[in-house]
């Protein structure tokens, strides 16, 4: 992973990860409607996290432009090394992810794909 991705994600509350974990899946068939922004929100807003979300979607979604793909599995493998999810934090985290992306319609292939990359990085 970049040095200039590590120094950006170092400062960040678990709830950026999930979010980071959101956008990811939602781009899976390459956009993010206003439905999935709608429910990121929600779902980001009701896990209790003290965050200005306006601010926290900025700040994910610069670090999200500037991955490769190896780079979003680095993320996520320091997340899961750094916050040690539990299985149920990983389960809804998933869950979050798969309501999200059947927003727009039901779930792509791409889309299905990408839950299972986040599943297997994540345990």
């Amino acid at each position: 992973m970049k040095d200039q991705i590590l120094n950006l994600i170092r400062m960040w509350q678990r709830e950026y990860f999930h979010l980071f974990i959101y956008i990811y899946a939602s781009l899976a068939d390459n956009e993010i409607i206003y439905t999935e922004w709608d429910m990121m929100k929600d779902k980001i807003n009701t896990s209790g996290a003290d965050m200005d979300y306006s601010v926290a979607f900025v700040d994910v979604t610069k670090v999200f432009q500037r991955c490769n793909d190896s780079e979003v599995l680095d993320v996520l493998e320091y997340f899961k090394t750094n916050f040690t999810p539990t299985p149920e934090e990983i389960n809804t985290i998933l869950a979050n992810a798969e309501e999200i992306i059947a927003s727009d319609s039901d779930i792509r292939a791409e889309e299905k794909q990408i839950i299972r990359i986040i599943h297997k990085a994540l345990s």
